[in-house]
């Protein structure tokens, strides 16, 4: 294996003709990401000028030996661990761009291990202001933050002075990693449990259901900050849904008052830091809820779709059409599913589960008849209802319901 080597390029920026781009390249040993002592004295080089520096994108590249899967996760622990270094010598995290190829983008065909060499690397490009600039008038260099951890492992990154000292100083309570832990300007709501007290579904304003990672609230204090939060949520492992299928959504509140979920503009960066990996979102706005998702669909493991109705007995599949199904709830405690199914047109509700806690997700089925009874099915297993295999729909019968009579 050849000595590992560093190049250093620089050309000027085509996007600003004030700033000139440097690029430090960091070659790597195969299924390696650990920076070495050379490593370190090269990035070390590139922290001397770190007050000239505007921007800087990490880019972390494989050869193609391994599978792609392999190989896109040892990419992303090398651009990670270039990221925890920058970030811990002062480089700020609003500068820093984190980008991870796999072996999609070789600098050479890997043909051949010296080629394969040329490939495992991590590129840091840094954006520069040129000489002339620096001889202007410079502006004010980045915010300092301060930085809040939960409990849950959830992280915030904050700018100093955004917020009143008496605000400020409640959120540096609540950091847990210095001890606090107290009463906090900021909520995580994290089961479903939390969700039903706080009025809210895991479902769409087109109503979809979806699987919730994290919903952040916000307490009105906050409201009054011009700087955006950057929020770092862990990922559950193992993934029940493909990385890259996480959603940032926005809080809606419908005419029942119960808040559902509007797509954001925002896609999540994923790096590991600390041995532990994230989503990244940057640019939150400090106020109201926002909400980490998945939908539940294919990608987020088995999803079964079945339809749940009232019959009037077990021989045929006819429709009791006197009792009237008005909502049917449904919470998957485990995968953090809270969502009121969507009637289907022909009397029946369709419902969506993960087959992996098909035999755990809880329904609560709210029914009336023309006379006005109500029924209530609270929250039973779907072994409490009977199953049509060829119509692939669970149901009750007249007969059942008289045990639901409220």
């Amino acid at each position: 294996m050849k000595n590992l080597t560093l190049v250093i390029a620089m050309f000027v920026c085509a996007l600003s003709a004030n700033a000139q781009m440097d690029t430090v390249r960091l070659m790597f040993e195969t299924n390696k990401y650990e920076l070495t002592p050379k490593h370190l004295k090269e990035i070390d080089s590139l922290l001397a000028v770190k007050s000239q520096i505007s921007r800087i994108k990490i880019a972390g590249h494989t050869d193609n030996v391994g599978s792609e899967t392999y190989n896109q996760k040892l990419s992303e622990k090398r651009a990670a661990t270039v990221y925890k270094y920058l970030s811990s010598h002062g480089i700020d995290t609003a500068m820093l761009f984190v980008k991870y190829y796999g072996e999609t983008d070789p600098r050479v065909a890997n043909t051949n291990s010296e080629n394969q060499a040329k490939n495992r690397r991590v590129d840091i490009v840094s954006a520069f202001v040129d000489t002339e600039s620096i001889a202007k008038p410079q502006a004010p260099p980045p915010p300092k933050q301060f930085h809040l951890t939960f409990s849950n492992g959830v992280k915030m990154n904050f700018v100093e002075g955004n917020y009143n000292k008496t605000v400020e100083a409640g959120l540096i309570a609540s950091d847990v990693s210095n001890g606090g832990g107290g009463a906090s300007p900021v909520t995580l709501i994290t089961n479903t449990t939390e969700m039903r007290s706080n009025n809210m579904l895991t479902m769409t304003t087109g109503n979809e259901p979806l699987i919730s990672n994290l919903i952040c609230c916000f307490n009105r204090e906050l409201c009054s900050a011009s700087k955006p939060v950057e929020i770092l949520v862990p990922l559950r492992e193992p993934l029940q849904c493909a990385a890259e299928n996480l959603i940032y959504w926005d809080q809606v509140v419908d005419e029942n008052g119960r808040t559902k979920w509007a797509p954001g503009n925002q896609k999540p960066e994923i790096f590991e830091l600390e041995g532990k990996r994230y989503y990244v979102f940057k640019g939150v706005p400090p106020c109201g809820c926002v909400n980490f998702d998945f939908k539940l669909a294919p990608g987020c493991g088995k999803v079964d779709t079945f339809t749940l109705e009232v019959r009037k007995n077990s021989k045929k599949p006819k429709l009791f059409t006197k009792v009237t199904i008005k909502k049917v709830e449904v919470e998957d405690a485990t995968a953090n599913v809270l969502y009121e199914a969507e009637g289907n047109g022909h009397g029946g509700y369709t419902l969506m589960i993960l087959d992996a806690d098909k035999e755990i997700t809880k329904f609560t089925v709210r029914l009336t008849d023309k006379k006005n009874t109500a029924y209530r099915i609270n929250a039973v297993a779907l072994a409490a209802f009977q199953f049509d295999k060829a119509g692939n729909t669970y149901y009750v019968t007249k007969k059942g319901l008289k045990a639901y009579k409220k």
